[in-house]
């Protein structure tokens, strides 16, 4: 039952949100007038959410262990949240490329920069 729940989530989700996909030039869902990287920080912003769940479930999971149980446990959850944490610096390079190439002024950029990678640390972190 959850599945078919998730399908159907998945199903209004992609009806709604607006979305570009590859090889396409028009956007799907509701019509909106933003350009492709908005919709690039639209996309990857949602990407992170079940990331700094996964984390937050990881670290939920030690509440009720204890001893070398535990330790193993908050052992994964630190490991996870590094990886993801890793896999977040080229993630927010895709986001800052496309910006940097649309020539935007140097301080508003470098503030996207830094707006999205401190966005990016705190999903794993408050996950």
């Amino acid at each position: 039952m959850d599945f078919l729940l998730g399908a159907v989530a998945l199903r209004i989700t992609d009806r709604i949100l607006p979305h570009i996909h590859p090889g396409l030039v028009v956007a799907e869902g509701i019509k909106t007038s933003w350009h492709r990287s908005t919709l690039l920080v639209l996309a990857i912003t949602l990407h992170n959410i079940p990331e700094g769940l996964a984390v937050g479930v990881a670290f939920g999971a030690t509440a009720n262990l204890t001893g070398a149980a535990r330790a193993s446990q908050i052992g994964a959850a630190i490991a996870l949240a590094i990886g993801i944490g890793l896999q977040n610096f080229p993630e927010g390079t895709a986001v800052a490329m496309p910006l940097r190439r649309k020539d935007n002024v140097d301080l508003a950029t470098m503030g996207v920069i830094v707006g999205f990678a401190i966005m990016m640390s705190l999903d794993v972190a408050l996950g």
